[in-house]
């Protein structure tokens, strides 16, 4: 029998160091396997490669000079080409960069948009035959650009290590600590600007996009370019993200006026200079061995950002004494032991200036008496712990925060964990939030953490909401997540809940509700048509709601979740429907729906007979999730788990594809489901254009996954499928895949399962037949690999299991239609 081999590619891009390929388990490589590793030097290469006479280096060549033209044109435009100056500036151009793809690109695109003086002008600067074509490219990339805002921002970037994920917000305030954006007053404008500028530099090239929202990445050569720019003049900056043990206070500068370092293997800051034009502070990563100079917070008048991230023990509070100009603060997971307790001490108080401060991840921390309040200029305050011990307020820490709030346009703040409740806080210039009652606000992680978004997490009752005054940040709020006791809808939390509901929630994005023990609907219908924005909702173990949306009038209409791509509802026993009336549902954004726990429904979607025009408290015997008026036009994923009742999820006769709305499915999951008998209708093909992927598990009434009926498959267009991937496990009566009546189509059936690739079978006992269909000798290369319970159906397995019906003429008609590779 063949054998499929996987062939795996591992590649290790942009080394800069040594590596020994025993350390990470690539020597010697697997079968199959093929290793490519990239570097900027040759040397490296050189040293991973010997002893191993398998891995070959390979020069990576610059671009043939035609190719090279090539390219030069596509970026600034074809049209250009045929004009015969620039046809000849361009040759210069593309043979002075070397044939270097990156400079030929940094410079192509800031010619695109020039004028024919522009183009005059780079060869000339690119002459001298001695320079490095790369740097120099990215210097006429860098003096293109216009506008100054653009330039500090681009040179901010340096602050950072190589193949850094930057965070834009950062960029922002540093830009605007340092006073570098012209005509910007507020945090808001300032960040508009930064995104503008950050923008800008990505289409010349000078950025690139990274893996996280909120952040951008800088090449490594052009990286390379700013630091040897600001490494130079009067004012030098201090950067060292590298080997600090082998650092000395050599290449530290009297003048500096910004220094960037991860303090990481450092015991001791270099004392032999003062730093008094020192404007920016970054210190990170410095554990309790690292060591300042006594005098070191001295003359430091000019100091306007600090920023400490997993510093043991920031320099505080003796630094902060003689810095009148400071104006951003940051404590990123810094201890902030002093006196022996965790606290922020009464001299930071002295900030009159400081327009943010932000202690992100200081748990357990504790605020001197005096100290919120004196911070009279305070405009961006944020205190998330991510998720550990909150800060302990005391009462007077709550009302200097109250009184503070008047000032404030951004706010992130948790109260639990005995750190009080939110008393007389003002919330009328909040632009920026972050706020959670009763619960942490959870940590953030992965792609999203450097984006921020207004988010509101309350847990706690409608009483004490409606006295916190939260619901004022209601139309604000993008992230809402709702755990309230003695909520019996939405309405009663808003401020005035009888004016104008349908615009409390303009700006909801994502809506989490859970554990409502009172709630008996989430909406009423006016308040769905604000929901404009909404794109996630979630609703989970409200023990008596009914309906989502109800309609107080009881008459028909629209009613239209226009953004909606995620549906979850959960542990909802009552739930009888999305609404209490028969208005038309329009879902039609609707990519992602999940059904867990709803008792009442016996189908998903409804029978050609069974249009339902209204839903009562008693429910009818058929009683399908979506009703014919429903639209749901481009769901692709159907999760369905414990629901009690089920036995269809379409209509099981049907000879028409226009009654099943469900033809954009790519993937189904089914689990839990007892009475469910019918998983798909006589008649699937129009279910299988789209469908990839097909998961059924723990469902004991289930015989056979697909019982076709050939006489409905012949009425329908002939329709090709994708489904690859079916995992059933713990199908107690399963007996067959496939179960066909009727005569073949033998066409429309080939097209209709020629995809799939893998089938596991687990825990199924009665299991037979894989493979029921009886077809024609066909030209189908397909390759299928079948597991049953962990083992090759040629195994012994204990029970009889056929893979074709026993006549030799069924044996005879599938050669060629299935060729199975059997494997583990």
């Amino acid at each position: 029998m063949a054998e499929r081999e996987q062939k795996v590619l591992v590649i290790l891009d942009d080394v800069w160091e040594m590596i020994k390929l025993n350390d990470i388990g690539l020597n010697p490589l697997p079968n199959s396997f093929k290793l490519l590793l990239t570097s900027r030097y040759e040397k490296i290469c050189t040293e991973i490669a010997a002893g191993y006479s398998d891995l070959k280096i390979v020069r990576v060549e610059v671009m043939e000079e035609p190719e090279a033209q090539n390219f030069f044109w596509k970026i600034t435009g074809a049209l250009k080409q045929h004009d015969k100056e620039l046809n000849k500036i361009r040759t210069k151009i593309v043979r002075r960069c070397g044939f270097l793809p990156l400079a030929i690109n940094l410079i192509a695109i800031r010619l695109k948009f020039e004028e024919k003086v522009a183009w005059r002008d780079t060869p000339r600067r690119l002459e001298n035959k001695n320079l490095d074509y790369v740097q120099e490219s990215i210097k006429i990339s860098y003096d293109y650009i216009k506008e100054e805002d653009e330039k500090q921002i681009f040179l901010l970037c340096g602050l950072f290590p190589d193949d850094f994920n930057i965070p834009i917000e950062e960029l922002t305030r540093y830009a605007w600590g340092l006073r570098l954006l012209n005509g910007v007053s507020t945090f808001g404008e300032a960040r508009d600007r930064t995104d503008t500028c950050v923008q800008s530099l990505k289409k010349a090239n000078l950025l690139m996009d990274s893996d996280y929202i909120g952040c951008v990445k800088m090449h490594d050569l052009v990286l390379d370019f700013v630091l040897g720019r600001v490494s130079k003049g009067d004012h030098p900056w201090v950067i060292n993200h590298g080997d600090n043990l082998k650092w000395s206070s050599a290449e530290m500068s009297e003048s500096c006026k910004r220094i960037s370092i991860t303090c990481t293997g450092m015991s001791e800051f270099p004392s032999d200079s003062k730093y008094p034009n020192l404007a920016l502070l970054r210190l990170m990563h410095g554990d309790k061995s690292l060591k300042f100079p006594e005098d070191f917070s001295k003359k430091k008048e000019n100091l306007e950002v600090i920023v400490y991230e997993n510093m043991q023990y920031p320099l505080l509070p003796g630094s902060l004494q003689c810095s009148n100009k400071l104006r951003i603060l940051v404590f990123h997971r810094c201890p902030l032991m002093f006196d022996f307790s965790v606290k922020l001490p009464s001299t930071i108080g002295n900030l009159k200036k400081l327009k943010l401060l932000d202690l992100t991840g200081c748990i357990n921390l504790q605020i001197d008496d005096g100290v919120l309040k004196s911070l009279v200029k305070l405009e961006e305050l944020y205190m998330r712990v991510d998720g550990k011990k909150a800060i302990r307020f005391t009462d007077n820490n709550h009302a200097e925060l109250a009184e503070m709030s008047e000032n404030l346009s951004a706010l992130e703040v948790e109260f639990f964990d005995n750190s009080g409740k939110p008393m007389n806080i003002v919330f009328k210039k909040l632009k920026r939030f972050r706020i959670s009652m009763g619960h942490a606000l959870g940590d953030y992680t992965g792609f999203k953490k450097h984006s921020f978004e207004n988010k509101l997490m309350l847990v706690t009752s409608k009483d004490e909401l409606l006295e916190s005054s939260m619901n004022e940040l209601f139309e604000e709020t993008q992230t809402l997540y709702l755990e309230v006791d003695g909520m019996k809808d939405l309405e009663e939390v808003l401020v005035e809940p009888k004016c104008v509901p349908q615009h409390s929630f303009n700006n909801l994005r994502v809506l989490d509700v859970f554990k409502c023990a009172n709630l008996k609907c989430l909406f009423t219908v006016p308040m769905v048509s604000g929901l404009t924005k909404l794109e996630r909702l979630t609703v989970s173990e409200c023990p008596i709601l009914d309906v989502l949306a109800y309609n107080d009038n009881g008459g028909d209409g629209v009613i239209k979740f226009q953004e909606l791509k995620f549906l979850s509802l959960d542990k909802l026993p009552k739930l009888v429907g999305l609404c209490n009336t028969a208005n038309v549902i329009e879902l039609p954004e609707l990519v992602e729906l999940i059904l867990d726990g709803l008792p009442n429904f016996t189908s998903i979607y409804p029978r050609n007979t069974s249009a339902i025009s209204s839903i009562s408290s008693n429910v009818s015997k058929n009683q399908p999730f979506l009703n014919k008026e429903m639209l749901v036009s481009k769901l692709e994923i159907l999760r369905i788990r414990r629901m009690d009742k089920l036995k269809e999820i379409w209509p099981y006769q049907f000879s028409s594809s226009d009654e099943v709305n469900a033809c954009m499915l790519t993937k189904i999951e089914v689990m839990e489901c007892d009475n469910l008998v019918n998983l798909f209708p006589t008649n699937p093909m129009s279910l299988l254009g789209h469908l990839e992927e097909l998961h059924v598990s723990e469902c004991g009434s289930i015989e056979v996954l697909f019982n076709i009926n050939m006489s409905c498959v012949g009425e329908i267009e002939e329709l090709s499928s994708n489904l690859r991937f079916i995992y059933v496990n713990g199908l107690g009566k399963l007996r067959e895949l496939w179960s066909m009546k009727g005569e073949c189509s033998f066409d429309i059936l080939i097209r209709s399962f020629q995809a799939i690739e893998i089938i596991e079978i687990r825990s199924c006992e009665r299991f037979v037949n894989v493979f029921m269909p009886t077809v024609s000798n066909s030209n189908v290369r397909t390759l299928m690999n079948v597991s049953i319970d962990g083992r090759r159906p040629c195994e012994e397995t204990g029970r009889n299991i056929e893979l074709l019906q026993n006549s030799q003429e069924k044996r005879n008609s599938y050669e060629g239609f299935f060729n199975i590779l059997f494997s583990l």
